[in-house]
């Protein structure tokens, strides 16, 4: 989770400073990571897990749809808001 925190972090200053290379670079990595943590908990039996792992699938899929399309900055900032939402929603549920 410490990479995925990262992430934001440069998300941040892509937001300060626009750059389209780099905002798809981040939702990759976005994807890529909440791909790892969804296959991390699948196939483990407790309705958690379970949530977790459907939570983190939803993650990579919004991530990789958003780095696959045309990004502005105004389409970034949207993107990375729904993003940071989704993240947010595993941290008010489970920490």
């Amino acid at each position: 989770m410490g990479d995925m925190r990262d992430n934001t972090t440069s998300a941040k200053a892509v937001l300060a400073n626009f750059d389209s290379a780099s905002a798809k670079q981040i939702m990759q990595r976005y994807a890529s990571e909440a791909q790892a943590a969804s296959d991390m908990f699948a196939g483990q039996g407790g309705a958690k897990e379970k949530d977790l792992s459907a939570r983190f699938k939803q993650l990579a899929a919004m991530a990789d749809a958003t780095s696959q399309a045309p990004l502005n900055k105004a389409s970034f900032r949207k993107a990375f808001a729904e993003v940071a939402g989704e993240c947010k929603s595993c941290h008010s549920a489970y920490k």
